[in-house]
């Protein structure tokens, strides 16, 4: 059975079911989980049928891209580039500009692009949905606003189209981080330290809880696929929720999605820093442990360089919280996605019980 033909189906099913009645069909499937939802999307780039699971529960809603009911301007963007909902306006070059490639698509939340205008360099543009354009928008005015761009390189806002959810930004060129060496880390370092040193005003808080929820409801998921696998990692799930549940010692600005994909090598030997749309206030330690999280050994490192860049000591025993949520979270995924055998969850379940008492 296709992917296309399980469509009726798989919106009858859970899931986990869901899952493997589409992947039945032959075609690829990814799994998406962000804001509390979830999307099993099947097929390749540009021709996939959506299955979301919305985060408030209720039945899954299905759709083939660009058909998707949250980013209605999917299926226009030609028409959304020449139209007159930008501000300031496009000069014509941008408005004629052709879509090179798609960088990313979140179904149900935000997709983006690499654009081409005729005879000049490349922009972004970023779609997003009714119920995350508004406060994108207000970040990214407030980062302008506050300067950090002068110390940072980033991609910066060119024009917006607010009524259609839609951004358009600097092209940042660079490249990914390979070779995470002593100075590269020291680099990156001084910018975290820049950008909890600076105000932006008027940007929403962020709270541990958000990802407990998330680790909550993955392990949920994965108790309906197998409720053994789900039970070996529900007591480090728990311990990392009483982890998260104080109150951190300091709060700042953060970056709040600090990841190694978004630090990029940029001319004249500098660090350039992607996707500011969700900063946010939140205490330090949650930049730290998000990059941390993704650099295994050489993690302490990171931390020793930033306390000196920062002048500042950091709460270890809630980065080490942070990071471990951060890879029982990826564990929980790979088992839902049957990348490792169920009885891996005890043992990954364990490496984060050690990693607290550490």
């Amino acid at each position: 059975m296709t992917a296309e033909g399980s469509t009726v189906d798989a919106t009858e099913l859970d899931f986990a079911h869901a899952r493997e009645r589409l992947r039945a069909g032959g075609e690829p499937v990814r799994e998406k989980h962000s804001g509390g939802a979830s999307s099993l999307v099947a097929g390749a780039d540009g021709d996939e049928l959506v299955v979301h699971y919305p985060a408030r529960g209720g039945r899954p809603a299905t759709w083939r891209y660009p058909h998707d009911p949250a980013l209605p301007q999917l299926a226009r963007v030609p028409e959304l580039l020449a139209g007159d909902a930008w501000h300031p306006s496009l000069p014509a070059a941008l408005a004629r500009a052709a879509v090179e490639r798609r960088l990313m698509y979140n179904p149900a939340r935000r997709a983006a692009f690499l654009l081409r205008p005729a005879g000049g360099g490349p922009v972004v543009l970023k779609l997003l949905s009714a119920a995350e354009a508004p406060a994108s928008l207000r970040a990214l005015r407030a980062v302008a606003a506050s300067g950090l761009a002068e110390r940072v390189p980033m991609p910066r806002l060119v024009a917006a189209a607010p009524a259609a959810g839609a951004l358009l930004l600097d092209y940042l060129p660079g490249a990914p981080v390979t070779d995470w060496t002593p100075a590269l880390l020291d680099a990156v370092a001084h910018v975290l330290a820049a950008v909890h040193d600076t105000v932006v005003d008027a940007v929403p808080a962020w709270s541990a809880r958000r990802d407990v929820a998330k680790l909550d409801r993955l392990v949920g998921l994965l108790a309906r696929a197998d409720p053994g696998a789900a039970e070996a990692v529900r007591p480090a799930a728990a311990a990392l929720t009483d982890r998260l549940s104080a109150p951190p010692l300091r709060t700042t600005t953060i970056h709040r999605d600090f990841t190694a994909r978004h630090v990029l090598l940029v001319p004249r030997g500098r660090i350039g820093i992607l996707d500011w749309d969700s900063v946010s206030t939140g205490p330090p330690e949650k930049d730290l442990a998000t990059l941390a999280a993704s650099l295994g050994a050489t993690a302490p490192a990171l931390l020793d360089r930033y306390e000196r860049a920062s002048g500042r000591a950091l709460q270890r025993e809630l980065v080490t919280a942070l990071v471990q949520t951060q890879r029982l979270t990826r564990s929980v995924r790979r088992l839902l996605a049957g990348e490792r055998p169920p009885a891996w969850a005890a043992r990954a379940a364990g490496e984060v019980t050690a990693a607290l008492a550490a």
